[in-house]
């Protein structure tokens, strides 16, 4: 299987965003991001999914470090400004939000270190419990807190020290 196998697909009011791989190419990433329009509907269970499948080594992805590498420590950021609404299986939020729970425990049961950042709105308590602990979990409420909240977790990040 190539990544080629896993087109994005067109959805109800546009089109996805191309799923990034793992790069340091911040220029391509940033131009993936301002590209990104919003369409009314969240799916976080879908873009948990992808993103560790980016912090995985297998197809589609080979980017990544295996798990268990040591000195590796691997990093999730779900950022959402809503609750969900749509998934291919249910428009039933509480039924969508069940399925984010099961992505979540996925994520951190990897041995993936998970940060959420509720935007204004959103499933306040889905979000504190799909973090790997309330500390990181962080609620903004406007567009112009998003950038210290990053920065914050980049902060925290950094403080992690590593010694033999």
């Amino acid at each position: 299987m190539s990544r080629s196998d896993y087109p994005a697909a067109k959805c109800e009011t546009g089109s996805l965003a191309q799923v990034q791989p793992l790069t340091n190419d911040f220029r391509a990433l940033r131009d993936t991001v301002d590209a990104m329009r919003p369409s009314g509907y969240t799916n976080l269970t879908i873009g948990m999914t992808w993103g560790l499948a980016s912090l995985s080594r297998g197809e589609p992805f080979s980017e990544a470090e295996p798990f268990g590498t040591r000195n590796l420590k691997k990093y999730m950021v779900v950022l959402t400004d809503g609750d969900n609404t749509r998934n291919r299986f249910s428009h039933e939020p509480r039924e969508i939000d069940e399925r984010t729970r099961l992505a979540c425990r996925e994520v951190k049961d990897s041995g993936v270190t998970l940060f959420t950042i509720r935007v204004v709105a959103g499933n306040r308590q889905l979000l504190r419990d799909c973090a790997s602990t309330t500390g990181m979990y962080l609620e903004v409420k406007d567009a112009s807190e998003i950038q210290p909240a990053f920065r914050r977790i980049l902060n925290e990040i950094k403080a992690i020290r590593l010694t033999s």
